[in-house]
């Protein structure tokens, strides 16, 4: 059954700003609490950075969850259906044209799923985008070609996107809990306890539905948590890492620069909040 195609720049969600620039139109969009969209497809292919919140995607062979921070890659004309997460979400989205997806030789990333490249550079990618799209000058359509091209690349380079099936509903239940206590000391064995299985069995069954290992998620959790902590200048950089469950100002900046590829300090002077509340790039 065909459902309803989506046009180029239109979401289901509210658009705060948009922006035709060159071949792409880039819009950071907010979507409401508990929202469950109607099967439907996209004329556009996407790049994503979810900013805030989860969103839960169905395909017809697949269910993918992206976390904040997530960068994503949405074929266009899979059909799917979203559930946003309860506190609501928000992701900044890059659609470009079909015709430059194919001259650039990204035509091959339309899979029947969308996928997530939890590579540190395609981050830093999408960050810089994020940045031009907020600040855009004469060189701004220049830019994005090499930056969108560059991010083009590290999802071809993945050779099969990593479909998890969908977890049982104990395996949601600890993740659940993980999201719920991850600035405090999470074990592995008290999280199984809780689930009612084995240690290893709760570590092989994670690894296998999220594609990554619970200490893992947890660590990824505490960084994105600390990325939108690090934009409210009022909070020095030592009660922001103690806040998240980091021993110290030093094991917080050693684990930071690891996954951000910079230091909190660089990263504060490159994402400072206007006086709106909203971002804004150096």
């Amino acid at each position: 059954m065909n459902h309803p195609s989506v046009s180029r720049g239109w979401h289901f969600g509210t658009s705060k700003r948009v922006s035709q620039l060159g071949h792409f139109i880039l819009s950071e969009t907010h979507f409401p609490a508990n929202l469950r969209t109607p099967w439907h497809g996209h004329e556009a292919a996407a790049f994503s950075l979810v900013l805030s919140g989860r969103n839960r995607q169905r395909y017809r062979q697949a269910e993918v969850t992206f976390e904040p921070g997530a960068t994503v890659f949405r074929p266009s004309a899979a059909e799917h259906t979203d559930q946003i997460s309860p506190e609501g979400s928000a992701s900044f989205i890059i659609e470009p044209e079909r015709a430059w997806l194919t001259e650039s030789g990204l035509a091959q990333l339309n899979r029947d799923a969308a996928v997530n490249q939890s590579g540190i550079r395609a981050r830093w990618l999408l960050e810089h985008i994020y940045a031009e799209f907020r600040s855009p000058d004469c060189v701004t359509p220049l830019a994005l070609e090499g930056l969108v091209l560059a991010l083009g690349a590290e999802f071809a380079r993945i050779a099969e996107p990593h479909l998890a099936r969908q977890a049982p509903a104990w395996l949601e239940r600890t993740r659940e809990a993980v999201n719920a206590g991850f600035t405090e000391r999470v074990t592995l064995a008290d999280l199984a306890a809780e689930a009612g299985v084995h240690p290893v069995h709760l570590a092989t069954a994670f690894r296998a539905a999220f594609g990554t290992s619970v200490g893992e998620y947890v660590r990824a959790r505490r960084i994105e948590a600390a990325r939108l902590a690090l934009m409210d200048r009022s909070r020095s950089i030592n009660e922001i890492a103690l806040s998240l469950g980091f021993s110290s100002q030093s094991h917080f900046t050693r684990v930071f620069r690891q996954h951000a590829g910079t230091t909190p300090l660089a990263y504060r002077r490159l994402h400072r909040l206007r006086p709106d509340g909203n971002v804004m790039g150096t």
